[in-house]
């Protein structure tokens, strides 16, 4: 009798803790700002902000969702920060450039086509100079996925403001 008691709180603890979790996943997904001295950044739902992770990042981020077929292995966006002293472009097929003036800042917006381990991806990046530094924001989605995902992509990109 002892050991059933026993197994009943076990299992009743483990159901206990198991719901914890499973809510503190979910909200890690909710949308959110990520805000330091420097910047923000309005982090969609569905999408996770790395903490702890690549030292060279000044943020990073990534989608629930994987893609299909080639690109099975893949999340369907993930988005990286860096902050440089110096700034080189990349010579990727633009497609899209548009600049925005907001205070005395100027965020040069560009999509471009690309190709990571072979499978077609959009490049979103917002660039923008501030002291002597430069803040690249950079989407990457996969060229075949959702309008959904498309636009909280562009949403995330846009979304970068500096102090």
């Amino acid at each position: 009798m002892e050991i059933l008691i026993i197994g009943i709180i076990i299992v009743a603890l483990m159901a206990y803790v198991s719901t914890r979790i499973k809510r503190s996943a979910a909200a890690a997904f909710e949308a959110e700002t990520v805000e330091t001295d420097e910047y923000s950044i309005q982090k969609p739902d569905g999408f996770l902000s790395v903490v702890g992770g690549d030292p060279r990042l000044a943020f990073e981020a990534y989608s629930k969702e994987f893609g299909t077929g080639p690109a099975a292995k893949l999340r369907q966006a993930r988005a990286t920060m860096v902050i440089e002293p110096d700034r080189t472009d990349d010579s990727e097929d633009v497609i899209t450039a548009r600049s925005e003036v907001i205070g005395d800042d100027v965020y040069k917006i560009t999509e471009a086509n690309a190709s990571l381990l072979g499978i077609e991806v959009v490049v979103l990046r917002n660039t923008v100079a501030k002291n002597g530094r430069h803040y690249i924001l950079e989407v990457t989605r996969l060229a075949e996925t959702s309008d959904d995902i498309a636009r909280k992509t562009e949403e995330l990109v846009e979304s970068l403001r500096l102090k």
